[in-house]
């Protein structure tokens, strides 16, 4: 349209050549872009395990799908709408976030100390001072397993329920969520492990 100004396209449609086009589902991109407003083109489909569009979209070929280093095996194989995912293999970590090339596991503590949190994909091996109790070592099970687990143990006192002739749960619960590669964070709760 002459003289209008820029044209603007509604949500789910993307501008080529001055003419609003429905976008391209996830797993496809733009063959042929459209002709009339506010149609779509034609779409065609990615190729599974070589490329990927994760989103609805204007794209004229679909993006390349990762490819793991030899340090990293595929956590997540690469489909048509997703792309893949690389964890570091076994007796590797690297951080979460921002990770650009796994490192090997530390493979020993410093004397006087133990393990008290196991390598994985994310963290390396921790060290801390022997018996530590049993919250590190079950926050050690969790992280092998990776598991979300909330342990919680029971407090007895006597002294509370004196008129009491069994032992008795003193309440509330102590309890801590673990989360792989997460921070520790404290709540009440009872136990509970969620694979």
């Amino acid at each position: 349209m002459p003289g209008s100004g820029a044209e603007v396209c509604g949500e789910g449609e993307y501008l080529f050549e001055g003419i609003c086009c429905v976008l391209c589902p996830a797993g496809t991109y733009v063959a042929q872009h459209c002709s009339t407003p506010h149609s779509r083109g034609r779409c065609a489909s990615c190729t599974e395990g070589r490329d990927y569009t994760a989103h609805a979209n204007g794209l004229e070929e679909c993006l390349l799908c990762r490819q793991c280093k030899d340090d990293q095996i595929t956590s997540r194989t690469c489909t048509v709408t997703n792309d893949a995912e690389c964890q570091c293999k076994q007796g590797y970590f690297c951080p979460a976030e921002g990770c650009e090339i796994c490192q090997k596991c530390s493979q020993m503590c410093p004397e006087g100390e133990e393990i008290v949190q196991i390598c994985n994909a994310t963290m390396d091996r921790g060290c801390g001072l022997p018996n530590q109790g049993l919250v590190h070592k079950l926050l050690n099970y969790c992280s092998v397993f990776k598991t979300t687990c909330i342990l919680a143990w029971e407090l007895f006192d006597r002294d509370r329920f004196p008129n009491k002739l069994k032992r008795q749960i003193s309440y509330p619960f102590l309890a801590v969520k673990f989360y792989t590669g997460e921070k520790l964070q404290v709540y009440s709760g009872f136990l509970e492990c969620q694979q």
